[in-house]
């Protein structure tokens, strides 16, 4: 789960400022451009499980123990660059330059292990104003693992929705994502609820 909303929060987005410091959210990708991110995330979440007796006994038969308190904060440095192609076909890849994380599960610290997504490139296009993870070159990565990061990218892209109006300082929104998420064996479906506060507008960047 954390590897995806990473790459959520790796999404480019184009602004247009207004007077009043308020802000119109667009999806666009240029081609022959290229776009760096830095990106620190703090995340606290309360996770529970319904399930029936003999699914909860499988999970906490793995250990696992619900609810689970988790904090996790990561830095995220990624590369996007847009090739040249037809007019409604970009090529594209995506590189992560940076992936430091620490997780706190139940009061207990640890650094996260490496993320074997680090100097790995994703490779897939823009097609039709839409970002479509295509494959991941390399050995590092397992071709189930792949295929799971590229579907998973792909899902979160399709279910970004930005608001139609302009926000100004202040306003919120929210987004819900669907994701699935092993644990114990079992494939866990949810919903994860985003929410996203313009705080500020200074010198083209948003807080």
């Amino acid at each position: 789960m954390r590897k995806t909303l990473l790459l959520l929060l790796s999404t480019v987005c184009t602004l247009n400022v207004y007077a009043q410091k308020s802000v119109l959210f667009k999806m666009q990708y240029k081609p022959q451009h290229t776009y760096t991110s830095t990106i620190n995330v703090n995340m606290n979440m309360e996770m529970n499980v319904k399930a029936d007796s003999a699914t909860l006994a499988k999970i906490n038969g793995s250990g696992q123990q619900f609810p689970m308190m988790m904090q996790i904060k990561s830095d995220i440095g990624t590369t996007m660059k847009i090739g040249k192609g037809a007019e409604n076909s970009l090529p594209l890849t995506i590189s992560y330059d940076k992936l430091i994380s620490n997780v706190t599960l139940n009061g207990k610290t640890k650094a996260a292990p490496a993320n074997p997504m680090l100097n790995q490139m994703i490779i897939g296009k823009v097609l039709n104003g839409k970002m479509q993870a295509d494959s991941i070159p390399g050995q590092s990565l397992s071709g189930e693992q792949k295929q799971a990061i590229t579907s998973m990218v792909n899902n979160m892209m399709n279910h970004i929705k930005f608001p139609e109006k302009p926000l100004t300082i202040g306003e919120s929104f929210t987004q819900e994502v669907p994701m699935n998420m092993p644990i114990a064996g079992i494939n866990m479906e949810m919903k994860i609820k985003i929410l996203y506060k313009l705080m500020a507008v200074k010198n083209d960047s948003l807080f």
